[in-house]
């Protein structure tokens, strides 16, 4: 097991949470300010051509379409595109096992810590808790993984969805009993069908009548 100075572990997920936001920001301030230039070229166009309009020399000038209506489009339609540039595949190596669902990695010489989406694993002081986490360690410790990001969580973690292998780390640990579906907030519908195989064969937790979801364990404890 790798300790982790949780100073220097806030800091890394601060790193990485702020890192798209700037390079959101610096990318958009630099096409503003080539969309600005262009604008002002062409406003300078526009005057000159209004100067001979006004001698007569050319006739009529033609009209295009309003400058702020194109600067809004261009706008809008960069905007729109940026959570893709926010939120591409990565690949990293897994180096730590927190619990079921939750692993700091290696992405890029920076320390993330992920958290699998869709899925809630039992708490470490629950029943399976350690089972949980020695199941996601066997899928994934030590390996280079695909990681595909979904957001993040209130605590800043990465919400993402992990291939160890060909292996998705968060479907693997629903199957194997070691996880619950986490209803709330999951968005992957093929979750449900391999939690309700699991719990007809009362694989892992399902095997525990009374066992019981994470999200009202944590109820209880902080009552």
């Amino acid at each position: 097991m790798i300790c982790i100075d949780w100073p220097f572990s806030v800091f890394t997920s601060l790193q990485y949470i702020l890192r798209p936001a700037i390079k959101s920001f610096i990318i958009t301030w630099h096409i503003f300010y080539q969309i600005l230039y262009y604008h002002n070229s062409l406003s300078c166009q526009l005057r000159c051509q209004l100067r001979i309009h006004r001698f007569g020399s050319f006739g009529e000038m033609n009209r295009g379409p309003a400058m702020p209506h194109i600067l809004a489009a261009l706008a809008i339609g960069f905007l729109s595109f940026l959570p893709c540039l926010a939120y591409a595949d990565l690949t990293g190596q897994v180096i730590h096992v927190a619990d079921g669902d939750t692993l700091t990695l290696v992405i890029n010489k920076e320390w993330v810590r992920a958290r699998l989406a869709g899925i809630d694993a039992p708490e470490a002081n629950q029943p399976f808790g350690k089972l949980s986490r020695e199941s996601l360690s066997d899928l994934c410790f030590w390996q280079q993984v695909t990681v595909i990001p979904k957001g993040k969580d209130q605590y800043g973690r990465m919400l993402a969805q992990v291939l160890c292998g060909d292996v998705d780390a968060g479907a693997e640990q629903v199957r194997r009993g070691m996880a619950w579906v986490y209803d709330r907030y999951v968005k992957d519908i093929d979750l449900t069908p391999l939690q309700t195989d699991a719990k007809a064969a009362k694989r892992g937790l399902w095997a525990d009548p009374y066992s019981k979801p994470p999200w009202k364990w944590r109820e209880v404890w902080q009552e």
